[in-house]
């Protein structure tokens, strides 16, 4: 089963991204385009990141506001489903960022579960494990979040086991630069 969902959010992941390209292909829409990368890149501009951000402090990137409430790591398994008692048990181990997701633009957003890294003390980059997003508290793996709105969500990690994670980089999209978020 394991197998299959990552097959399955892959392939919906891949609908959605080829959807939105197609969608903002047309060069009726170029001056619109422009006009919207400049002005995500001002607003970049005008809030620069705190220097030494951590757990609690927010951040922004492009047209999301983050927040991470904490993190718990060493979890040996998760329980993605209490009714049946289905368990996910990690390679290494589980660590869960507890994050909320606030659309600070003037327009929707799309959120995306991976778009999310971890990085330990020597740079390796650990992405969300989608594995678990049938997490019962974690139901968010793309979200629309309309001007104004937040979400809370639960990314999930399937670290080496004893790994300490040293910081997060957080993103409005895969193509933004992201925030780094210490640990």
């Amino acid at each position: 089963m394991k197998g299959k969902t990552k097959y399955i959010i892959g392939g919906f992941v891949a609908l959605l991204l080829i959807a939105g390209i197609a969608s903002s292909g047309s060069s009726d829409d170029t001056s619109t385009n422009t006009a919207n990368n400049t002005e995500s890149q001002v607003t970049r501009a005008e809030t620069p990141p705190p220097s030494n951000a951590g757990i609690g402090d927010p951040v922004r990137d492009g047209k999301f506001e983050f927040v991470i409430n904490s993190v718990e790591c060493g979890l040996a398994e998760i329980v993605t489903n209490t009714e049946f008692n289905f368990k996910e048990t990690p390679q290494g181990e589980f660590c869960i960022m507890d994050l909320v997701v606030s659309n600070i633009a003037n327009e929707a957003q799309s959120f995306s579960y991976d778009d999310q890294k971890m990085f330990n003390s020597e740079g390796l980059t650990f992405s969300p494990d989608s594995s678990t997003i049938s997490l019962e508290s974690n139901d968010v793996v793309y979200e629309q979040i309309n001007p104004g709105n937040k979400i809370a969500v639960k990314v999930i990690y399937d670290i080496p086991a004893g790994e300490t994670p040293v910081k997060a980089e957080l993103h409005d999209s895969f193509l933004s630069d992201g925030i780094e978020v210490q640990l």
